[in-house]
């Protein structure tokens, strides 16, 4: 029978035998530096497009609103 705590020494175990040669972390490295970017300008790009998105509803109401404006 398995406790929960004999589980957890044999993980914590398995962990602690794991290395990374210099060339694994320098892969993971590399690895984790392009995803780091990749989503850098994932953000940027959502948040051009959004400012976008507010200048042309900015636009658009002012519009309206001289229209209106000029109405009355």
């Amino acid at each position: 029978v398995c406790f929960l705590g004999d589980s957890r020494n044999v993980i914590e175990n398995d962990f602690s035998n794991l290395s990374l040669s210099a060339r694994e972390q320098r892969e993971l490295y590399e690895a984790a530096s392009k995803i780091q970017t990749a989503f850098r300008k994932y953000v940027e790009r959502r948040e051009k497009r959004e400012k976008a998105a507010a200048v042309r509803i900015q636009n658009y109401y002012r519009k309206y609103r001289r229209k209106r404006m000029n109405k009355a």
